[in-house]
């Protein structure tokens, strides 16, 4: 009977077919998450950035470009295969990316909310400039963050309910939806 469970939760989380409209919630959630996390500790991000150019000339948009000494281009995705869908990022944007002499750094999640060790790459690269002893409580908070976002989203899909999101702020704004407050 608990096998039964985990395998019905597991194709909730995976199903392509299910609840498209949650899974976007879902991972714009984290993506908001992320990109407010990175403008509070005094970043510069674009969401979306048009300004890369494909070799197959379709539009495509990565999910974020953090502006500094460097200029760090992230595509987050949640998934039940990481390291393929990591693959499949940086074959996507890797090389429009780099052509604008930016890094490119695909992140990820599990299906069941483990943060990928991509992350705290990516937070690691994005926070160095930051005081030294600002960059840990820094990703670390940024990764809280996107697991609460990721949490919210999860049980929107579960509950079948994808609310918009209204506010830039979608860590402060998802607890708010759901009727919880945040401690």
């Amino acid at each position: 009977r608990d096998a039964r469970k985990h395998l019905f939760f597991a194709h909730v989380m995976t199903c392509n077919r299910l609840q498209r409209i949650t899974w976007t919630y879902r991972h714009n959630a984290v993506l908001f998450a992320l990109d407010n996390a990175i403008r509070r500790f005094g970043l510069f991000a674009i969401t979306e950035p048009s300004f890369y150019d494909y070799v197959d000339g379709r539009h495509k948009r990565p999910d974020l470009t953090v502006f500094g000494d460097q200029t760090y281009t992230t595509d987050f995705t949640i998934s039940a295969d990481v390291e393929a869908a990591l693959e499949a990022k940086v074959a996507k944007h890797g090389d429009a990316v780099t052509a604008m002499k930016h890094n490119f750094i695909p992140i990820a999640m599990d299906i069941y909310g483990a943060l990928d060790k991509s992350v705290w790459l990516f937070l690691s690269k994005c926070y160095k400039r930051l005081p030294p002893k600002l960059r840990r409580l820094s990703a670390l908070q940024t990764m809280r963050s996107m697991s609460e976002a990721w949490l919210h989203g999860s049980v929107a899909m579960l509950r079948g309910l994808s609310p918009p999101l209204h506010s830039e702020d979608a860590f402060f704004d998802l607890p708010q939806q759901f009727g919880s407050r945040p401690n």
